[in-house]
């Protein structure tokens, strides 16, 4: 500092730029490092060592006109540079904490984002302008592990179903080549090896001025949803083949109520004619015709058995089978219809053994119906039943129940065919079936009937051992 006042006093032109540029380096260097307070702290620093210097090498020069021009040169211009170069560095301070700041919140942003795209269920992946991906998260590299070429993540395309490759390929060059959306559903393969659909969505990102910068898209699992699709679809055909088959099966349930009735009202009339002659009312029969004429009834018997069972089905089908419940003692109504087909037991050599309770077992039924639904169980039980055997009918109580059991001694069911019996139209094949005939309505009939009055029927049979048929039926 000495040196720099010594060759200021000088007026040397050389030494005197030494001597600013050297006070500017201690200036610029002071405010840079130190900011405007000590900037203009150290400037007046060297104003006033500068001017004792001055004052005290040259005691005349102390008021003169050439040391007071040096002083305000001094005085002024030092603080004045000072003050503007610490100003300059606060502004470039600010600038580079503002820099910093927003350098750490896009590095915050970005890992925030990394984090999410790393929690998400969802498959998430970007990519460059180009298409290139640049990037997949954990769960898409722990879906395809294994499938992928070994550090090529980019190669994602190799987990696409073959047949959905092509389309997904050209669809995605539309998106690059346009910037739209992409969106396509495709089944990728799984590290087992099993493909799994997925509906897989890019978007690009733009800047300022539009332009594609990169692309950010999501692989989501949609299994589950297209086979919720399949199955509406599929239960939207069965409903529509259901609706189809119903209007079909009322058609054929109408049909067979007319034919019904329309072939019953000749096969009456040929019955009251055949009885008539075989009665006498066109004269004495002879022997041969009368033979003729009673093969013509059993016959004319059968058809009207049929069609009877036809016009039933027909009527409970469509609904209209209409109960006329009353009381009715069960007992009492079998030991009727034991009696009523005793010519039929004896003609076949069997036997029939009817147990029951003392006094009367009231259910409240349709008389006429169940009368039908009994005789069709007995009468089963001695087609079926080869001569000389025995059928059981047994008629017990329990739980507010009457429950009628009719066992034979016949060819038996087997255990696979007995939820078949009561099926509309089936016949089982056995020993006797072709012998017996029927339209296997019967027990079709039946088990509905039974349905109807709040009851139910069982069958427990070994297939050569015989069967047994359970109706229950509520008590009055």
């Amino acid at each position: 500092m000495l040196v720099a006042s010594d060759l200021l006093l000088r007026r040397s032109p050389d030494s005197s730029s030494l001597i600013i540029l050297a006070l500017l380096s201690v200036l610029i260097y002071t405010s840079q490092t130190a900011g405007i307070r000590q900037g203009l702290f150290s400037a007046g620093l060297v104003v006033i060592y500068n001017y004792y210097v001055l004052t005290t090498s040259n005691p005349d020069a102390t008021f003169s006109l050439e040391t007071l021009q040096r002083g305000a040169v001094i005085s002024v211009a030092f603080p004045v540079l000072a003050f503007v170069i610490g100003r300059l560095k606060e502004k470039n301070d600010k600038l580079l904490l503002a820099e910093k700041t927003a350098r750490e919140k896009a590095e915050e942003s970005e890992q925030r984002l990394r984090f999410m795209a790393e929690s998400m269920p969802q498959k998430i992946f970007t990519a460059k302008p180009n298409g290139e991906i640049d990037y997949i998260n954990q769960q898409w590299k722990e879906y395809v592990d294994g499938t992928l070429k070994k550090g090529l993540e980019q190669d994602w395309m190799h987990s696409v179903h073959p047949e959905d490759i092509h389309e997904n390929i050209d669809l995605w060059e539309h998106s690059i080549k346009t910037g739209e959306p992409f969106q396509f559903e495709h089944r990728l393969k799984r590290n087992d090896g099993t493909y799994i659909w997925h509906i897989t969505r890019m978007h690009a990102l733009h800047d300022d001025n539009g332009v594609v910068t990169g692309w950010i898209g999501s692989s989501t699992d949609i299994e589950d949803i297209k086979k919720t699709r399949k199955l509406e679809a599929s239960t939207a055909k069965l409903i529509k083949q259901r609706t189809q088959l119903m209007e079909l099966n009322t058609a054929k349930d109408e049909f067979i109520s007319l034919a019904s009735h329309q072939l019953r009202t000749p096969a009456t009339g040929v019955k009251q004619y055949i009885n008539m002659a075989l009665d006498g009312y066109g004269g004495e029969v002879p022997p041969k015709l009368r033979i003729f004429l009673e093969k013509a009834n059993e016959s004319n018997e059968r058809q009207l058995s049929v069609i009877n069972d036809l016009l039933q089905v027909a009527q409970m089908d469509a609904g209209k089978v209409v109960l006329r419940k009353e009381d009715v003692d069960v007992s009492k109504l079998i030991a009727d219809i034991i009696r009523e087909q005793k010519s039929k037991f004896s003609s076949r050599n069997q036997t029939v053994t009817f147990t029951r309770l003392k006094g009367k077992l009231l259910v409240l039924a349709d008389a006429t119906k169940l009368r039908m639904m009994i005789e069709n169980i007995i009468d089963n039980a001695s087609k079926y039943t080869p001569s000389g055997k025995n059928i059981t009918i047994r008629l017990t109580r329990s739980h507010g129940m009457a429950h009628i059991a009719v066992k034979d001694e016949g060819v038996g069911i087997a255990k696979e065919d007995i939820d078949k019996v009561f099926q509309k139209f089936i016949r089982l094949d056995n020993p006797m079936s072709t012998e017996v005939g029927g339209t296997g309505l019967g027990l079709y009939w039946v088990q509905k009937v039974i349905e109807l009055h709040d009851g139910n029927i069982a069958v427990n049979s070994k297939l050569g051992e015989g069967s047994t048929f359970t109706i229950s039926l509520p008590l009055y």
